[in-house]
């Protein structure tokens, strides 16, 4: 159980003596030693607090990405997530995101799939099409439909 300074001042002033430390000593350790118990500097009430620590709720969410074609789970608090789906879903933060700050197991594998997937598309040779392509497709799909 945690004790309070005055506790503890008295204890070392007990054991070691006040006639045989100088006032500027006894000064000295009454400064590092905290005022009241756990992270709460006053406490207004006559009752004592909790020393609980504030932590972020973190929840599992599932996200779509295209380039793995499968829902992934990244664990993490609900303004991160949103904050990822702000700066252009997960693909793009996987890419922009240094290895170093990727501090999971998942978050390098993902981010190897993508970098894998990128190789890939530039050695299929990937290329855009016309627009003249891309009416004829248009249409067929739209004969397609009406059949």
């Amino acid at each position: 159980m945690a004790q309070r300074s005055p506790a503890i001042y008295k204890r070392i002033v007990r054991k070691v003596g006040s006639d045989l430390l100088p006032a500027e000593v006894l000064g000295s350790l009454k400064k590092p030693l905290p005022e009241t118990t756990g992270h709460n500097k006053e406490v207004t009430s006559g009752s004592s607090k909790s020393s609980k620590i504030w932590k972020p709720s973190l929840q599992l969410k599932r996200l779509f990405n295209y380039i793995h074609d499968e829902n992934i789970q990244p664990k993490g608090s609900i303004y991160s997530i949103r904050c990822v789906d702000k700066m252009g879903r997960t693909t793009k933060y996987q890419t922009e995101t240094p290895y170093d700050n990727v501090e999971t197991g998942k978050g390098g594998l993902w981010r190897g799939k993508v970098e894998r997937m990128y190789v890939q598309l530039k050695r299929g040779g990937v290329r855009f099409l016309s627009p003249e392509e891309e009416n004829k497709i248009k249409k067929t799909s739209t004969k397609l439909k009406k059949v």
